[in-house]
C-alpha cells in the first residue's frame, strides 16, 4: 500500500524544522555568513510553513500539521527578529535601509 502524499509532505516539513534546530543548537548557524544564514532560515521556514498549511487544508493528522505550522511560524518570527530588527541601540545584522 503506497504512502499518501500528505504524509510525505508532513515528513518533509518536520525534517526541515529538525534541520533548522540542529544547525541552530550545534552553533553551525552562527559560523555561517550573515546573509547565507538568513536566506537558509528563511527558505526553511517558508517551505515548512507552506507545506504544513497545505497539510492543514488537506485531510491529514490535524495535530501534527498544526504543530508543524506553529513551529514554522516561530522559526519565521525568530529569523525576522534575529536578522532584521535592531535591539537596544545595536544595529541589525542585515540593514534594509
Amino acid at each position: 500500500m503506497p504512502v499518501p502524499v500528505i504524509y510525505i509532505a508532513l515528513a518533509i516539513a518536520l525534517t526541515l524544522e529538525l534541520f533548522f534546530f540542529s544547525i541552530f543548537f550545534t552553533s553551525q548557524l552562527a559560523k555561517m555568513p550573515v546573509i547565507a544564514g538568513f536566506i537558509l532560515c528563511l527558505i526553511i521556514s517558508v517551505l515548512s510553513l507552506f507545506i504544513s498549511l497545505y497539510a492543514l487544508v488537506k485531510h491529514s493528522p490535524k495535530f501534527v500539521a498544526a504543530l508543524s505550522f506553529i513551529i514554522a511560524m516561530v522559526i519565521l518570527f525568530f529569523t525576522v527578529w534575529a536578522y532584521l530588527i535592531p535591539e537596544a541601540g545595536i544595529p541589525a545584522p542585515i540593514q534594509l535601509w
